[in-house]
């Protein structure tokens, strides 16, 4: 397939232990017995790019992997998946290969062991320029998870995503929650975002991932972003922030909940783009709640929204039917262990939503779009 999509940034495996019904663990100097592994590409390279491949959507994969067994492993899955050989997925002599280890013991929220390997090498700047010749958006994922690309603030990914917008690229930002207790988490990253925000087109991180990098936002309080009238001023809130720094389009995900939006005036869209986007995109206001699945694993269901959409807006979809599929294709992915496997083509996610997929509960006081089912705020335009 002819790339459309460019996904560059963190690449890892990720390695996810089954455990018995009763989540015990061994103690110290036993030995408990657990279930079989799971063992996949993982980190926003491979999760979105995986996605878009299921949905059909051509993406080339740019990351580094060390010169150890877990990095052949990961190319080898990789180009299985992709069908063709992946030139960007390089090699780096010396290295080793990042892992995650996903704890999910049942009934109890997972934990993550993760040695960040060569990625601490990657800079999306020094990305082959022959990589960048075909596609209509670039993504990038998950910049706390590499030091070379926050030490400096972000100017260098500031300058990065500036030339590719002069290339007609629509650019796009996806984060990662940062260590608190390590060198990203001491990282200024509200001036990280307020120097790269101006260069990127669309903004698509998670709400906790915002709050924490914010960090003088005011939390939840116990609010779920179902009770929309209770949390609308608060996500319009980061909406306006991010919009004001200059992002075009502000995606938020919110885990089980669904996701966000938020755009720029007409005057402030994406304009002499590779990919045109359609007016009504402009000024608008939603909520996308999630559907309902019997979730298996939820290792990289954001990275699945993110694929989601990007594939609404290469499609040509109207904002509704656009965060409705990233919703829909976030939730496919929780159906399987790993983050793709459990990901469709693009016709049968559209036909499993047009034939009455349930959704949890509405927004009181917003607007139901009847065709799509997204509930539209109090100042959208209702185009």
């Amino acid at each position: 397939m002819i790339p459309e999509v460019i996904v560059a940034g963190h690449l890892c495996v990720d390695l996810l232990p089954s455990f018995p019904a009763n989540g015990k663990g061994p103690k110290p100097g036993q030995t408990a017995e657990v279930g079989p592994a799971g063992l996949w590409p993982g980190g926003a390279v491979a999760n979105v790019g995986g996605a878009l491949l299921r949905l059909g959507i051509g993406a080339e994969l740019i990351g580094l992997v060390g010169d150890d067994p877990l990095g052949d492993l990961v190319r080898i899955l990789l180009a299985r998946q992709a069908g063709q050989p992946l030139p960007g997925i390089r090699v780096a002599p010396g290295e080793t290969t990042s892992y995650t280890l996903v704890l999910a013991r049942p009934g109890q929220d997972r934990a993550f062991l993760h040695h960040p390997g060569v990625n601490s090498r990657f800079h999306p700047a020094e990305i082959d320029p022959d990589l960048l010749r075909e596609g209509k958006i670039v993504h990038y994922g998950y910049p706390p998870f590499m030091p070379r690309v926050y030490r400096d603030g972000g100017r260098r990914l500031a300058e990065w995503f500036r030339s590719l917008r002069s290339q007609g690229f629509l650019t796009s930002l996806d984060l990662a929650f940062p260590d608190p207790d390590a060198e990203s988490g001491r990282t200024d990253w509200r001036a990280f975002l307020e120097r790269v925000l101006p260069h990127v087109d669309l903004f698509i991180p998670s709400l906790d991932e915002l709050e924490f990098m914010l960090r003088d936002v005011p939390a939840l309080a116990g609010t779920s972003p179902v009770e929309m009238p209770a949390c609308l001023e608060r996500l319009s809130g980061l909406a306006r922030w991010a919009l004001d720094r200059g992002a075009r389009l502000f995606a938020l995900k919110l885990g089980s909940q669904g996701m966000y939006l938020r755009t720029a005036p007409a005057e402030r869209l994406p304009a002499g783009l590779r990919l045109e986007l359609d007016p009504r995109w402009a000024n608008r206001e939603g909520w996308a709640p999630a559907f309902r699945v019997a979730p298996v694993g939820t290792t990289g269901a954001g990275d699945a929204a993110v694929a989601g959409f990007l594939a609404g807006l290469l499609r040509g979809f109207s904002p509704e039917r656009t965060i409705t599929l990233a919703t829909a294709v976030a939730a496919s992915s929780v159906e399987a262990a790993d983050s793709t496997s459990g990901v469709r083509s693009l016709a049968e996610t559209i036909e499993r939503i047009e034939t009455g997929w349930p959704r949890v509960s509405g927004a009181r006081g917003w607007e139901r779009d009847g065709s799509t089912g997204v509930f539209l705020g109090p100042d959208d335009p209702r185009v």
